[in-house]
């Protein structure tokens, strides 16, 4: 039901005080609460387990470095050109964490939940949505990896630090049923990728698909972080322009 008057549950103040979710900032978050867990509690209002803790920093490290990326290399190369602006490299590697790279784990998130809710055994349900994708030409999201084969070494080690810290493994189980349909259809085996077996894990501790990419965000700007810190001690930006200007010569029609 739509309110007359828009609220926020988020955040108050007053001349002395700071609340988030009703928490005293200063009395009950800081020096007492790690960034995992208020990060979880300002985000869905309820408390940090030890589940959602080991699920969501799993992710987070999963996702903060994979070397020279198209993330990685944009940041490089604003901060070369503005070498005063932090803030902007950072932005414009962010911009290319969506559908294709880094972010994909909304899109299978959302597909592992059609397949959950599907009234067929998850076998079929799982068939079927592989087949649209095949039909569409459309990569399903979730699966493939350009450097890492036969299997990307990250959804295993994922799987077991979430069935550690306690996850039903009902997720996990549907991306594996999805992983053999793949295969069968494909006729080969491409592998899980990081980004579907952390929308599985997501999915175990009830993170809406729609939230899922802003911990991609949150755990490539780490990444980020990293990658200015070394452009400024050891600058590597021209290098990639000028690979990237022999890579790709003029041509006329």
């Amino acid at each position: 039901m739509k309110q007359d008057t828009p609220t926020t549950q988020l955040c108050r103040y007053d001349e002395t005080d700071i609340f988030v979710r009703e928490r005293n900032l200063c009395k009950e978050v800081i020096g007492h609460m790690s960034f995992t867990d208020f990060l979880f509690l300002q985000i869905t209002g309820r408390p940090c387990g030890a589940t959602e803790r080991a699920v969501i920093n799993a992710a987070l490290v999963t996702l903060c470095e994979h070397g020279m990326t198209p993330s990685a290399i944009v940041t490089r190369l604003t901060y070369h050109g503005a070498p005063e602006s932090l803030q902007g490299a950072i932005a414009a590697g962010l911009l290319g964490v969506g559908s294709r790279f880094v972010g994909t784990m909304e899109n299978c998130a959302k597909v592992l939940q059609e397949i959950v809710g599907s009234a067929e055994p998850t076998d079929q349900a799982a068939r079927k949505v592989v087949a649209r994708f095949r039909a569409e030409k459309q990569a399903l999201p979730g699966f493939g990896h350009p450097h890492h084969r036969p299997d990307d070494p990250r959804p295993a080690a994922l799987f077991t630090a979430g069935r550690a810290a306690g996850v039903s493994g009902s997720y996990i189980a549907v991306l594996e049923t999805l992983s053999r349909e793949v295969d069968s259809a494909f006729g080969r085996h491409i592998t899980i990728n990081a980004t579907g077996a952390i929308a599985a894990l997501m999915l175990e501790i009830d993170m809406p698909p729609e939230l899922i990419r802003g911990f991609a965000v949150l755990s490539r700007t780490a990444g980020l972080i990293g990658h200015i810190y070394e452009e400024q001690r050891n600058p590597g930006a021209g290098a990639m322009w000028k690979a990237a200007d022999k890579a790709v010569p003029y041509a006329t029609e």
